[in-house]
């Protein structure tokens, strides 16, 4: 499970390093304006820059929110996934866990 939630901050980190270049601006220093980085064929002043830019920010912000939607999905079949059991028996609680139909699909954990 900790590899899963790991390769997750790594993919979210990749692609947050690709995604925050592509909104960067530079300035020219001939007329004072500012260019889009990776399309300097876009002026960053104008009104569709900056619509794009609150639809990009958007989802970078939903995309940036996973890993904790997946803690919560977790954290709420906690229960589920580690059962208490009144002897300790560890083998007896994963052979419940493993027969609990509500649970297929987080069999890998």
């Amino acid at each position: 499970m900790y590899s899963f939630v790991w390769s997750q901050d790594i993919i979210v980190t990749i692609y947050l390093l690709t995604a925050y270049p592509a909104l960067d601006c530079i300035p020219r220093q001939a007329d004072n304006t500012r260019w889009l980085r990776v399309d300097t064929a876009i002026d960053c002043d104008s009104e569709e820059y900056y619509n794009f830019l609150v639809i990009v920010g958007t989802f970078i912000a939903l995309y940036q929110l996973i890993p904790l939607i997946w803690m919560g999905l977790l954290y709420q079949k906690r229960h589920l996934l580690n059962p208490p059991t009144s002897n300790h028996d560890e083998r007896l609680a994963l052979f419940v866990r493993d027969k609990n139909p509500e649970l297929g699909l987080l069999r890998f954990l």
